[in-house]
């Protein structure tokens, strides 16, 4: 596989890059997903961009 550069603005409502705009949330696969058009792959596996955020806890006490 070659190596690829990919320039992206992760902030914590959404990641940009020069063509696209989605959901900051990331989830690992194993496999391909059957049904997602944004996934990356990589040596280590399937990952399905633009899934919902985790949810900030505003205080722990």
């Amino acid at each position: 596989m070659s190596e690829l550069i990919i320039g992206v603005d992760v902030g914590f409502g959404n990641t940009k890059t020069s063509h696209k705009v989605f959901s900051s949330g990331v989830i690992k696969h194993s496999t391909k997903p059957p049904i997602s058009s944004m996934v990356v792959e990589t040596n280590e596996g399937f990952y399905s961009v633009g899934n919902p955020k985790i949810t900030i806890q505003e205080s722990k006490m």
